[in-house]
This record gives structure tokens, C-alpha cells and sequence, in this order.
């Protein structure tokens, strides 16, 4: 006889991986049991460009496909801005102790920023630089360190130009305004952007604040972002390898479902390579995936 007091065991949902792409067009990888409610999905409009890729998530076993809007990250409950200001600078020692950043910081100091005298940059932008603070909800990779170095890395290229600045072209660039754009940049990521003399601003303000007098870093920056911001001609870019389209750390998943905007974008990148010269970073050995294969570029006086 069976025992009335048995409970029946419930069948377990096998979680899955799905695609979400966020209103500004970046791709993030998610685990999921169930999907959206219809109330957060929707198609987005954009005006700044990132609306040519078909950013969605296909059903395979469905005819339909869903786009959704991704969330900013979740930082741990009890993390503080003190607490997150302290991992920040763990992770800047770790960095500035590197033999990437000493070959980097050669590299600017005696070829990259004297050769570019008549193309002082007047300000910086950010692109996809991640949360240092937080999860992507549902997320299964944890991109927390490599945000910190990144950011690390970012800081520490802003006071070597500031530096140059001074002392070279006799140029106050106190007032040089640095910007980051992420869609996933929650409170905190804010709070110590803000800490550090960076504005976190809102799409397509990044992509619009892109000129030819911008240092432009970018090492989470996908294929069709650069498409928006290369052909304004920034005078130094890092990131890439540019070569060969975005970042190994950037990669959309969706990459060439557009053959057209591929081609764009592509063609943009070719041209920026082609009249710019670049350097290798050395592997950062903390960290390899946080610059893995990246370059400085940088347009010469002519």
C-alpha cells in the first residue's frame, strides 16, 4: 500500500542559457529557468546606431524570438563603497607592480603621446568596461576582476597623459572629462567611477562624446560599437586586437548573423588600422583574459 504521507518529488527544470541583449545593444550570457514576463521584454528604438544589429534571443524550438533588456548588475548585499574602493586598490598595486603596465606606460611616455603633440586629447571615453562591483542577474560568469584591472588599467592611463600633459605641452588638463558607458553599471559601480573622476553616463552619450581629439578605451567594446566610434577618428584607442574585429573578452555571440553590418563595421575597423600604428601589451599574468591580446592605437603628426 502505498504511503499517503509520500511526497511526490518535483521534476527538476534543467536551467538554460540564453542570449540577453540589453537596450544599447550589448550581448550578455545569462543562466535562466523561466523567461521574462512580457512586461520587462521589449523591441528597442536607438538612435545612436546600435539598433542595425538584430539583437535577440531565438527559441529554437519555437517560430517566435524574444528580445530583453538586461538589468544592472547585483552587487553582494553587505559590499559598501568603502569596502569596493579597498578591493580597487588590491587590484591598481597589482597592476602598476606588472610588467604590462611598466611596458605600457613606456610605451606612452616616450613614443605614443610625444608623437601626437598637435592632437592633444581633450577628454575620455569608456566603453563596456563591465561592473566591478556586481553579477549580470542570473549570470554564470563572474567579470568582477577583470572590470577592476580594467578600470585599473584605464586610471592609471589617464594620470600618465595628464603627467605628459603637464610637463610637455605646458597643457592644464584638470579639466579633461572622462566618461563611462555600460548598461550594466549599477550604484556602486557608479559611486566609485565617480570617486575616481569618471562620469558614468546613459547611451548614446558614450558614442556621441567620441571626437578626433578622444582617447577612446575600450576592451569590452563589441564589433558594431567601434563600427559607431571609429570613424570619428579618435586620436588613441585601446583594445581590440582591432585586426581581427573585437576583443576575445567582447565577443558577441551573435557576431555575423548581419553580413551587412559586419562588413560595415568591419571595413571601419580596416580603415582605422590602416593609418594608425599600434603596440602589444604584454600578457598581464594576474589576469591574462583582462588584456588578452589588446593594443594601443594611436594616429602620428604628419
Amino acid at each position: 500500500m502505498p504511503n499517503a504521507s509520500r511526497k511526490h518529488r518535483k521534476k527538476f527544470v534543467h536551467s538554460r542559457r540564453i542570449e540577453v541583449t540589453d537596450e544599447d545593444g550589448w550581448t550578455h550570457v545569462s543562466n535562466t529557468h523561466t523567461l521574462p514576463s512580457a512586461s520587462r521584454s521589449t523591441r528597442r528604438t536607438m538612435t545612436d546606431g546600435a539598433a542595425d544589429d538584430d539583437d535577440i534571443l531565438a527559441d529554437n524550438n519555437k517560430s517566435t524570438t524574444t528580445r530583453q533588456l538586461l538589468a544592472p548588475s547585483e552587487p553582494p548585499a553587505k559590499l559598501t563603497l568603502t569596502e569596493l574602493r579597498k578591493q580597487f586598490n588590491t587590484h591598481l598595486e597589482t597592476w602598476e607592480s606588472s610588467p604590462t603596465w611598466h611596458q605600457l606606460k613606456d610605451a606612452l611616455s616616450k613614443d605614443i603621446l610625444p608623437s601626437q603633440s598637435a592632437h592633444a586629447i581633450e577628454n575620455v571615453v569608456c566603453i563596456g568596461l563591465g561592473s566591478p562591483s556586481g553579477f549580470v542577474q542570473g549570470g554564470w560568469v563572474d567579470r568582477r576582476s577583470v572590470a577592476m584591472y580594467q578600470l585599473a588599467a584605464l586610471t592609471t592611463m589617464i594620470d600618465c597623459i595628464k603627467q605628459y600633459h603637464a610637463t610637455s605641452t605646458q597643457k592644464d588638463s584638470t579639466e579633461m572629462k572622462i566618461i563611462a558607458q555600460d548598461p550594466v553599471f549599477n550604484t556602486l559601480d557608479i559611486q566609485i567611477l565617480s570617486s575616481l573622476g569618471i562620469a558614468a553616463v546613459d547611451s548614446p552619450e558614450g558614442f556621441n562624446a567620441v571626437s578626433e581629439k578622444t582617447f577612446l578605451f575600450a576592451p569590452g567594446a563589441e564589433r558594431r560599437h567601434l563600427g559607431l566610434m571609429l570613424p570619428s577618428n579618435p586620436v588613441m584607442v585601446f583594445g581590440g586586437p582591432l585586426e581581427e574585429g573585437p576583443s576575445l573578452t567582447a565577443r558577441s555571440l551573435d557576431d555575423g548573423n548581419d553580413d551587412t553590418n559586419e562588413k560595415d563595421d568591419l571595413k571601419y575597423l580596416s580603415e582605422y588600422v590602416a593609418y594608425t600604428r599600434s603596440v602589444k601589451t604584454l600578457e598581464f599574468e594576474a589576469r591574462p583574459e583582462a588584456f588578452w591580446r589588446m593594443r594601443v592605437y594611436w594616429r602620428e603628426d604628419q
